[in-house]
């Protein structure tokens, strides 16, 4: 998948850096919600990964514009700052998850997992959808003409 990740720590970044192409993501690592920003204006992405607590620009400014450019990106909060509200507007944001640091890459794993199969099945649903539309649309083309329906 095409990971957008951003945190403010340079360490975090560093792993992500390594990490996520590691486990098969193509990854781009951002220093700051600006950054992020800027990043989701050029590429389309799958999963967009941010701090909930950068300077400037913050985790949930990050996700109101992912929301806006590609809604069905899935999003996700990493802070470590934790707290009801923080939680509370995340949800609000329509966040897939919300991670609390210090955390384990074995988490991000999981919930990069749980993305993927969800995409998966969104992909398989709207392919359905598409075939009995089109079924029905044959359907109704059948009987649609006078001399069809007199018979």
């Amino acid at each position: 998948m095409r990971i957008l990740f951003a945190d403010d720590e340079a360490s975090i970044q560093e792993l992500m850096r390594i990490e996520l192409p590691r486990l098969g993501h193509e990854a781009t690592v951002c220093p700051d919600g600006r950054t992020a920003l800027a990043a989701l204006d050029r590429t389309a992405y799958d999963c967009v990964i941010v701090d909930l607590d950068m300077p400037g620009v913050g985790g949930l400014d990050v996700i109101a514009r992912v929301r806006e450019v590609s809604p069905d990106t899935e999003a996700v909060i990493i802070t470590g700052k934790s707290s009801l509200e923080s939680a509370v507007a995340a949800v609000r944001s329509g966040v897939f998850d919300y991670l609390t640091k210090p955390c384990k890459l074995s988490e991000i794993q999981a919930v990069l997992e749980r993305v993927r199969k969800k995409r998966e099945l969104t992909t398989r649903l709207r392919a359905l959808e598409g075939r009995v539309r089109r079924a029905e649309g044959a359907t109704q083309l059948i009987g649609a003409s006078a001399g069809l329906e007199r018979v």
